[in-house]
Formats: C-alpha cells, structure tokens, sequence
C-alpha cells in the first residue's frame, strides 16, 4: 500500500510532544486539516530549509483534528527536539520512490505486436469451432424416458 500525500501541506505546531525528542503526538495551531493517517511528515525548525541535521521525518500513525499521533525518526532522520512554532509538512520522501520503483518492478512488459492482449487462437481450431451449429448437443447426455420412446 502505498503512503498518502496532500499537495502543499503545511501545519505549525503549538503544542509539541512530552518529551520533545521522544513523545508520539504533537498538537498544530488552527488551520490546514488534510493531514491524514499513514502519511510521512517533514518536521523542522521555523525559517530554515530542512536538512538531515536539522528535520525529522514521522510517519503519521493517526490524526484526530489537530492531533498529530506520529511514528518518529523514520527514513533514517534522528529524533529532533520539536519546539512550538516548528513546521509539519506533508512530504515525499526516499521511501515513497522506492516504493514506486519496487512497484514498478512487478509490471508486466508490452509485447511489440501484441498491444495488451492478442487472440493466440490458432486458425484449424477456430474454423472447427466455427462449424458446429448453435444448440448442438452431440454430446450431450439421454435421459432415460427419450430412450423408451
């Protein structure tokens, strides 16, 4: 199953997780509500640019309103010291692509000539079934009482 992802999601945090490295759930301020469940975060300081050094990626585990329950320091990100005022993105991440490629590798290939599917039907068998006559029955079982007859 792949991760869910809202375009241009973005929360701030008013009230952060107890104890800020290790805490699983973090309230954001009044505003955007698409975050959903099962959706990978970016969470970093105000007024910087993310970086490995300086954000965390969490996967959220639930969402009830503005409570944000998450799975913290994924991806290989460390556990940050989440503050009021941080920023909680919806982001795609390094395991989103992997997922895609690892689902792109079970994809089956187009055959040049086949499109996506090809009758393999060969001729003798089609002509043959063409000739039978429609409701016939030279197989088909007696029954007993037209046997009497």
């Amino acid at each position: 199953m792949f991760d869910q992802h809202v375009n241009l999601l973005i929360g701030t945090v008013q009230i952060p997780p107890t104890p800020s490295t290790t805490g699983g759930s973090l309230t954001l301020m009044p505003g955007d509500t698409r975050f959903r469940a099962n959706m990978p975060v970016t969470i970093t300081p105000p007024d910087v640019e993310p970086t490995h050094d300086n954000s965390e990626i969490a996967y959220l585990t639930e969402v009830d309103g503005l409570v944000l329950t998450l799975d913290r320091g994924q991806e290989d990100s460390n556990r940050m010291q989440i503050a009021a005022g941080w920023i909680v993105r919806g982001s795609l991440t390094a395991k989103t692509i992997t997922d895609l490629e690892h689902a792109l590798d079970g994809k089956v290939d187009q055959l040049a000539g086949k499109g996506l599917s090809t009758n393999d039907f060969d001729d003798a068998a089609e002509s043959k079934l063409a000739g039978i006559a429609s409701g016939a029955t030279q197989n088909a079982s007696v029954t007993l009482s037209a046997v009497r007859r």
